[in-house]
């Protein structure tokens, strides 16, 4: 494409998500935020922490007073039962 003056010109994507975009990352956000709370409170702690604070494994350890090694393995607990409870409310 070129400008008027005879210079190159470039198109610009907008990547911004559309109205509808929106509209779904919304939806899905507030069904995985129902699926979450379906989980033991204390999975749904450290999903929280972890996912939504942005939270490194050391500051969670802080956080819930709990060794390294014990965060990881409740989080990984916590994403096999959220997976768990996703597929069986999605069917």
């Amino acid at each position: 494409m070129l400008s008027k003056d005879g210079t190159k010109a470039f198109q610009v994507l907008d990547e911004s998500p559309s109205v509808e975009d929106k509209l779904i990352i919304e939806q899905n956000l507030a069904k995985l935020l129902r699926d979450i709370k379906k989980l033991k409170p204390h999975y749904q702690k450290i999903i929280t922490l972890r996912y939504f604070h942005e939270l490194s494994y050391k500051e969670i350890s802080k956080e819930l007073d709990e060794p390294i090694n014990n965060v990881k393995v409740k989080l990984l607990r916590a994403k096999k039962l959220l997976a768990e409870v996703i597929k069986t409310t999605n069917g």
